[in-house]
């Protein structure tokens, strides 16, 4: 994995245990603007249609230009984990749209919009095996790309969340979360 390089700092709100590290270390310090931080290093990768960084509460600590999380969808998110059994069988919202959870651990989670996986989930009801496998090669990739998807990593303290764009895969999108997410959990955050 890259090293990653930068300094940051996450507010609003600067929570008491989130205050500037006094470590002379500038790799542990944080000094860059949460809005820089999320401008340089997700939305300028153009992986991402939305991006937000947030307590393990659901209180934002940044967020892109436009990504209006509601309080109650970040609560929610952000309380995913407690029952991972719950989040794949429920899924989520965000920004006002369904996400299906693909996959949930102690630190990272994925999810693809419901539409799509509805859309696939009713149309193969109806076909046999052969018609089926045929969908899947032909029409998979754009019905789960058709309303992108969603990657977060949990460290010790953060959330960071990205909303993918429609048609982008979760490779380099997952690689960068990821990448911020242990920058945070590093720097104890």
């Amino acid at each position: 994995m890259e090293d990653i390089d930068f300094q940051c700092t996450l507010s609003p709100p600067l929570r008491p245990s989130l205050n500037p590290n006094p470590n002379p270390n500038p790799k542990k310090s944080f000094q860059l603007t949460s809005a820089a931080l999320i401008d340089d290093k997700l939305m300028d990768s153009g992986e991402f249609t939305a991006a937000i960084i947030m307590s393990h509460e659901g209180e934002p600590w940044a967020a892109s230009d436009g990504c209006a999380v509601s309080q109650q969808e970040r609560e929610a998110f952000a309380a995913l984990w407690a029952q991972p059994a719950q989040a794949r069988k429920n899924g989520f919202s965000l920004l006002g749209k369904r996400f299906a959870c693909k996959t949930i651990d102690g630190e990272r989670l994925t999810g693809a919009g419901v539409s799509a996986v509805l859309a696939f989930s009713v149309l193969s009801c109806f076909l046999g095996e052969g018609e089926k496998r045929r969908l899947e090669q032909g029409l998979t990739g754009f019905l789960w790309q058709s309303e992108g998807g969603v990657v977060a990593y949990r460290s010790e303290e953060a959330i960071t969340v990205g909303i993918m764009e429609p048609g982008r895969a979760f490779g380099l999108a997952t690689i960068q979360i990821v990448g911020l997410g242990e920058y945070f959990r590093e720097n104890g955050y």
